[in-house]
Formats: structure tokens, C-alpha cells, sequence
């Protein structure tokens, strides 16, 4: 389906007035073979601590982040950020391994027990990668047929009422025509009046009021892809629920980021100016961000007033005036070490993809992103920030797949691999069952 479809999809977006990009390119530099060595090299360590594994349905799909410090070949790995359903870039990995991820999302339907199950797939407004979810509800429409001959996929706009009657379902949209139809019942979210018995992704549920509410009491019966993401959206508690696991986590040489919460304009300037003191370099980062959006460097205290104003800016440009940019996290510059990529020095980055199987959360592959600008000194966003989007578009040039030659450019071993693909899992498996207590520990610093 995946190498059949995929093209086709994105060839004829532009005759619809919704062009598309192609990960091909990036997709073309990735060695599945080897890419399956390292899943498996992960799959063995965790074999050893059982700490990939969850029994409760808040975790199914996502990715995380990792920068590198290498000095004479000792690693050093840092966690940069986690990432939920809503995850994107699934098409650059190869295609086997492109649905083992989409396995991860279709796990949910193993936590329901009803004949005719209602799943509905919401996508960020104009996303350029819509067809991942296209060929994502293509995936659940196969497993549905499972359910009954008459499963059905629909797009949002063509819903009718007889559609949510008597058959499985998926339905699929933009955020901007799904949320307004959805609505609380029973403890259920609806569409139309029909309960929904799972949701993808967590972009959509951070928009409904209704879900934030009745997440934090946990009476939700609706199934969130996924429902963590208060932790996956804020960057401090990504970096709080790596503090708690890091006796877990340090096995495999990740070193904890130092950071702070901030809650309002002032309080974010009072503690940048604090970092400062102890930290020649900072970053800010908005709460629920994505492609980079409000992240900036500040390295001196001149520049804290311009920078948080810029950011917020940058913020509200992209999510609206509406949208809450706190609490926003500051953390230190972490030592990352780069490497000579088009004759200069440039930062880099590995996003580990992650899925759920059975009660596991297992690696699915990966891809690395290299900075826009080359690094010569000082930092600026654009030589550390590494997004492929958030700039111009989505730059696939400065994706990298899974290869002998990209290991040896990034001066990574294959354990090194298999020691962040552990780490994602472990990670995001902690995050599932220590919930509560990552939530509680952050209040600690409001």
C-alpha cells in the first residue's frame, strides 16, 4: 500500500490546490537492514530491564529527540524533547519500517471493546505531510476490516449521518473542521453525536477544552494518541521525567538537561536572568511548540528582553493570538558536538521514532537533521535549532536516514544506536506509568 500509494498522493495534492512534500529523498538514504540491526540491538538491552514496557493505553506512537556530545569517542546523550501522536515524518523511514510505526497506532484498537469503534484522525491545518494520516487511516481501515466487511473511511467534509451508523469508522480532517463537531458525553468525546473511541493526535486534544479537563481528572474514556501529552508538549517535563528515570536512563550515558519553569512574562525574566548567572548560554521554549516555533538562544542579559518578545511573537504568528506560550522552559545550551557537513561545521540531532507493541514500546527507525547554518563560534538559532520545518517549507536536503555513511559523518557506532533507541522507549514507557508523579514533581517549581 505505503510504496504504491505514496506518490500517487503527493503527485496529484497539486491538482487539488493542497500540494504536499515528498521525504522521498531522505526515505532513498536510509539502509532498512541496518536500520533493523539497531532496532534489534535496542530490542536486546531492553530485554535486560523490562523499562520499555506499559500496560496502560497513554502511550502508542511518537518520537524523541537527541543531541550528541562526543569527546574522543566518549558519548554523552541528551535529551532535546518528546514528541506525541501528532508526531510527522513517519514517510522518511523505510517503508517495513514506516508501518511497524503505524502498528503502534493501530495497538489502540486493542484496548476497545466495541463492535463498531469510531476513530478519528485530526491533522494540523495545511499540513504539507497530510497524507502520512491519508495512508495512517488507510492502516486502521485494514485492521477495521477485521471488525466487519462494511469499515469505512471518510473525510470530514463528506461525513453523513448514516456513515456513523452500524459500520467501523475512520474519520479524517484538519483540525479547523474536526474540533468545533467534537464534543463531552458520558465521559466520551463525540463527533456528531457519536462517541469517539479513539483520537489522533494529541494536537487535537490539546484544542478541546473538554479533554484537558477530563484528562487531568482521568475519567476520559476516550483513548488520546496520546494522552501524556501535557509531559510530551512542555519541554521541562520532558526533562523532569528524564531526571526521575536517569537511574535507568544513565545506564545508557544520557545525561539529565538543566532547566527551569517559567508561568508568566515576568517570572520567564526573572529566571533567564538567574540562568544566566549559572549558564553561559540559554535557550527558551514555549509550551506546545512545534518546528522550532519560539525557541531561541540568549547569551547575555541584554538580550533577554528582545528575545522573549521575539519568541512570543514567533509564537503567537504561527498558533494565534489565543494560544498560551507558558509555561515556558529554560534549560542550559547543551555541549553538542558538531560535525563538518557541506565544509563547515554544523549541530545535528536524531529523532528516534517509537510505537507501541502489545505491551511494549518498542523503536521503529530514525532520522537526522542537520542545522540550517554552519556553526562559527557563536550560536544563533538557525546554527542550532536543526527543524527541517519552521524555516522555509520542509527541507529534506538536511535529512539524513540511517546508513553506514551517515553513522561515520555523525561518529556514531551502531550501539550508540541501540543505546538512544533503548532510551526513547524507556523514556516514553516512563512517562506512561509515572504520569501522576512527573506532574506532581513539576509543581514543585511553580
Amino acid at each position: 500500500m505505503f510504496d504504491k500509494d505514496v506518490s500517487r498522493l503527493i503527485h496529484f495534492s497539486s491538482f487539488f490546490g493542497f500540494p504536499q512534500i515528498s521525504l522521498e529523498p531522505i526515505r532513498l538514504r536510509q539502509d532498512s537492514a541496518l536500520a533493523g540491526d539497531l532496532i534489534q540491538g535496542a530490542i536486546n538491552k531492553l530485554k535486560t530491564t523490562n523499562s520499555n514496557v506499559t500496560n496502560k493505553p497513554s502511550f502508542f506512537a511518537g518520537s524523541v529527540d537527541f543531541m550528541v556530545k562526543n569527546i574522543a569517542g566518549k558519548k554523552t546523550f541528551y535529551v532535546l524533547e518528546t514528541n506525541g501522536g501528532s508526531s510527522r515524518g513517519f514517510s522518511a523511514l523505510p517503508f517495513k519500517h514506516w508501518r511497524q510505526a503505524y502498528d503502534g497506532y493501530t495497538e489502540t484498537l486493542n484496548h476497545i471493546h466495541k463492535k463498531n469503534p469510531l476513530v478519528v484522525l485530526a491533522s494540523p491545518n495545511s499540513d504539507l505531510l497530510f497524507y502520512e494520516k491519508v495512508l495512517l487511516a488507510e492502516h486502521f481501515l485494514t485492521k477495521l476490516k477485521t471488525f466487519s466487511e462494511k469499515a469505512k473511511t471518510v473525510a470530514i467534509n463528506n461525513l453523513e449521518p448514516k456513515d456513523l451508523k452500524g459500520k467501523p469508522l475512520v474519520v479524517i480532517g484538519d483540525y479547523q473542521s474536526i474540533i468545533p463537531r467534537v464534543k463531552l458525553s458520558n465521559n466520551y468525546l463525540t463527533l456528531d453525536g457519536k462517541q469517539i473511541d479513539v483520537l489522533i493526535g494529541d494536537g487535537a486534544a490539546r484544542r478541546c477544552a473538554a479533554v484537558v479537563k477530563h484528562l487531568h481528572k482521568k475519567s476520559l474514556k476516550t483513548i488520546i494518541v496520546n494522552d501524556v501529552f501535557f509531559i510530551t508538549d512542555d519541554k521541562s517535563l520532558t526533562y523532569q521525567a528524564v531526571e526521575m528515570a536517569n537511574k535507568t536512563l544513565g545506564l545508557h550515558g544520557v545525561e539529565p538537561i538543566i532547566f527551569k519553569r517559567a508561568f508568566s512574562y515576568e517570572d520567564l525574566y526573572f529566571k533567564c536572568r538567574q540562568a544566566l548567572e549559572e549558564l553561559p548560554e540559554i535557550l527558551i521554549k514555549p509550551h506546545g511548540g512545534s518546528g522550532g516555533s519560539g525557541i531561541d538562544i540568549i547569551t547575555d542579559k541584554r538580550q533577554i528582553k528582545k528575545k522573549i518578545e521575539s519568541s512570543i511573537s514567533h509564537y503567537h504568528n504561527k498558533f494565534g493570538q489565543n494560544r498560551n506560550p507558558y509555561p515556558y522552559t529554560i534549560c542550559q545550551r547543551v555541549e553538542a558536538t558538531p560535525i563538518t557537513w557541506n565544509d563547515s561545521l554544523r549541530h545535528f540531532d536524531i529523532r528516534v521514532y517509537i510505537g507501541r507493541k502489545g505491551k511494549a514500546i518498542v523503536p521503529t527507525g530514525a532520522l537526522m537533521r542537520i542545522a540550517l547554518e554552519p556553526f562559527n563560534g557563536y550560536f544563533t538559532k538557525k546554527s542550532f535549532v536543526v527543524n527541517l520545518s519552521g524555516y522555509e517549507g520542509v527541507d529534506t536536503d538536511r535529512g539524513l536516514g540511517v546508513s553506514k555513511a551517515s553513522l561515520a559523518l555523525l561518529g556514531l557506532s551502531k550501539n550508540d544506536f541501540a543505546k538512544m533507541f533503548a532510551v526513547a522507549c524507556s523514556l516514553c514507557a516512563y512517562i506512561s506509568n509515572n504520569y501522576q508523579e512527573i506532574m506532581l514533581a513539576s509543581k514543585k517549581d511553580a
